[in-house]
């Protein structure tokens, strides 16, 4: 019945919708098709007190030895 169809509608969990510069879906979409993981994106906001956005375009740290090498060699 159509009174049973809009109660299993309303009991469905539904996945937030998330945007960012055009592009939207669930966090984990959203964070895939930026290139992050979303534990980097949800660190960034709750810790670095970064904006969804921010936190999405924000490149990440270069790691290792070699990320001051421009610095040194110039």
């Amino acid at each position: 019945s159509a009174e049973q169809a809009i109660t299993e509608l309303l009991h469905r969990k539904r996945e937030p919708k998330y945007f960012c510069r055009g592009y939207s879906g669930s966090f984990d979409d959203v964070c895939e098709h930026f290139g992050l993981i979303p534990q980097t994106v949800r660190y960034r906001m709750k810790y670095r007190g970064m904006s969804f956005e921010e936190a999405l375009t924000t490149p990440l740290a270069q790691q290792g030895r070699n990320r001051n090498l421009e610095e040194v060699s110039a």
